[in-house]
């Protein structure tokens, strides 16, 4: 039972986030560094969730 969950899980998040990276256009960083590209996906993922937000109100 846990295996499942545990796939269940990990495909729905690795789904969302391959879905959120299309569409914020993360797939394209040029970032130099790799804090720099951190900070990008940081950065995607803060907009992403508050667009989220914004659309509950």
């Amino acid at each position: 039972m846990r295996s499942i969950l545990g796939k269940l899980r990990s495909t729905h998040l690795e789904g969302s986030f391959g879905n959120e990276k299309q569409h914020y256009l993360l797939n394209k960083i040029k970032a130099k560094t790799q804090q720099a590209e951190i900070a990008w996906i940081f950065f995607g993922i803060l907009s992403s969730n508050a667009v989220k937000i914004a659309k509950r109100r």
